[in-house]
């Protein structure tokens, strides 16, 4: 697959995951999320969508729709794959991304049943609800890299981008929005698949869960950190939990999860759509053992760990999703697999 200006915008995301507040309702070195919008089309003449596929692990997104052209004349179209805005920095997280990165960081492609498609990256700048991606390239300052050296700036534009809050006094301090888009065909009369793959860049948690001795029968999330509610858990994987807990031990608290969470807006596929229909989602562990939590949807947990989508329509919701992984220096307490 051909992208253009990949290079320039995905350095840029590298920052942008650390770039814009926090994934808890707590302060500290944490990173959020680059949310993702589902996969959309454009025109839709004489198309419909037929079937939405999504499968997501830590590493990947794999999205698809099944596509019908019931007309009698070829429709061309476009793919969209739209990320969530950025819309600051966050000062403790400068530095978690560096600049060098591939050419790709998300990795993002798409096909049109199997072959590879030609796309470009779409960006703009607002600041405080105002159009600025004029402003910014009259400036000499381009919308990415995100956190941009400006001292090659046109020092007059640059003022005045510093006296609107613009430029702050930490670095960049506009919305960044950010979209792929493919061209595709569909042919009269066939059904064609369209596919969008590229990694997910998750958030950081700054505390996970952890039992003190005072409070025994009480999951935490750190000593002050937000009420473990929140990750939407089900009794099963608090069990789970509660069992790591028991076989580790020890007096003091302990803290084998590291906890990163993602974010997928499911949206109609295509003007005219109530809805996402013969629909499926699956989310899949890091490593057996690894648990997914779910706040939204209609997901049930599998035996292999996954969370899968239990029918087959959905309707246009936001899904949190939690990735809870077991630390290395404490998975020889899981429980052994069942030969």
């Amino acid at each position: 697959m051909a992208m253009k200006s990949t290079g320039r915008i995905c350095a840029a995301l590298a920052l942008l995951a650390g770039a814009c507040g926090t994934a808890s309702a707590y302060d500290g070195p944490v990173y959020e999320h680059l949310g993702v919008y589902g996969l959309a089309l454009g025109s839709d003449r004489d198309l419909a969508v037929r079937a939405n596929r999504y499968v997501l692990t830590p590493d990947r997104l794999t999205a698809s729709l099944s596509v019908e052209n019931y007309g009698k004349a070829a429709v061309t179209s476009r793919l969209y794959l739209q990320f969530k805005p950025v819309t600051s920095w966050h000062s403790d997280n400068a530095g978690a991304f560096a600049l060098d990165v591939p050419d790709n960081l998300l990795g993002a492609s798409a096909t049109l049943d199997g072959r590879d498609l030609d796309g470009t990256m779409r960006e703009s700048a607002l600041y405080r609800g105002i159009d600025i991606s004029a402003d910014l390239a009259a400036a000499g300052i381009g919308l990415v890299p995100f956190r941009i050296d400006t001292s090659k700036a046109d020092p007059d534009r640059l003022r005045a981008l510093r006296e609107g809050g613009i430029a702050g006094r930490f670095g960049a301090d506009w919305q960044l929005d950010l979209t792929y888009a493919w061209p595709v065909t569909i042919e009269a009369g066939k059904t064609s698949e369209v596919r969008a793959v590229f990694k997910p860049i998750l958030g950081a948690f700054v505390d996970t869960l952890t039992i003190f001795d005072y409070e025994p029968d009480k999951l935490q999330l750190g000593i002050e950190g937000p009420p473990v509610s929140g990750l939407c858990l089900t009794p099963g994987q608090e069990q789970r939990i509660f069992a790591l807990f028991g076989a580790i031990g020890g007096d003091g608290p302990e803290w084998p999860y590291r906890i990163r969470d993602y974010s997928v807006t499911l949206v109609a596929p295509a003007q005219g759509f109530a809805g996402l229909y013969d629909f499926s989602f699956r989310i899949e562990p890091s490593r057996p053992g690894d648990i997914v939590s779910v706040c939204g949807g209609d997901f049930r947990e599998q035996t292999d760990g996954a969370m899968v989508w239990e029918t087959d329509r959905a309707d246009e919701t936001v899904l949190t999703i939690h990735f809870i992984e077991v630390e290395d220096a404490y998975r020889r307490y899981l429980p052994k697999p069942e030969k």
